[in-house]
């Protein structure tokens, strides 16, 4: 399988491309600093600017999917952020001119606001520290629920992320805004599941959310 992948310089980007390479795909990393990859044996890297549609979709030509890690770094913002849907209206575009369908991308636990998600998150996470950026994410989805028929994506929305090496144990996935499981999850295996995802169509064009059984 041919795989374009952003986000590739990130802590979560990075285990993927690595996961992606062991498995034997070919991974091409689309990056605006390619000094920030190591060298790996199988990994070709495109320097892309990931605001251009136009850069984007020559990236992709070829390619049989996009996995997308692109973030930004969590903590308190006094403004309103856009970088999630902005990013994927682009990176949807770009698809679309290189006729490629196939998208896995993550977000986070609790995008929206329900009754049944754990007080933690909605009365103290959101509020101090990640409201904005879950609202991003949010619009993120929303977009791809509305605008994006044509796209077959699959949205992961793990919990908090760690730098602890892969865990085994029993990975939790249900549709909605979080999974009865663990609050912290590894990023290895988060990047495992989505790397899953592409090689089978069970989650296809859903939105699920994974954890860790306890």
């Amino acid at each position: 399988m041919k795989i374009a992948v952003l986000g590739a310089t990130g802590p979560s980007g990075l285990q993927l491309v690595e996961q992606a390479i062991q498995r034997g795909f070919e991974v091409t990393a689309c990056v605006r600093n390619p000094q920030k990859l190591p060298n790996l044996s199988g990994l070709q890297v495109v320097k892309v600017d990931i605001t251009s549609a136009d850069e984007l979709a020559a990236a992709f030509h070829g390619k049989d999917a996009v996995i997308s890690c692109l973030g930004t770094r969590l903590g308190i913002s006094l403004w309103k952020i856009t970088f999630y849907e902005d990013s994927m209206q682009v990176i949807v575009e770009a698809m679309r001119r290189a006729k490629l369908t196939r998208l896995v991308t993550v977000t986070s636990w609790c995008t929206v606001s329900q009754p049944a998600n754990p007080k933690f998150i909605e009365y103290f996470m959101k509020p101090l520290l990640i409201g904005r950026t879950l609202d991003s994410m949010a619009r993120m989805e929303e977009f791809l629920f509305n605008k994006a028929a044509d796209i077959n994506y699959t949205i992961v929305r793990p919990p908090e992320l760690t730098k602890k090496p892969f865990a085994e144990k029993k990975l939790v996935v249900v549709e909605g805004q979080f999974a009865p499981a663990g609050w912290l999850i590894p990023r290895a295996n988060v990047v495992r599941f989505m790397l899953d995802c592409l090689e089978s169509s069970q989650y296809d064009q859903l939105a699920v959310a994974i954890g860790l059984a306890a």
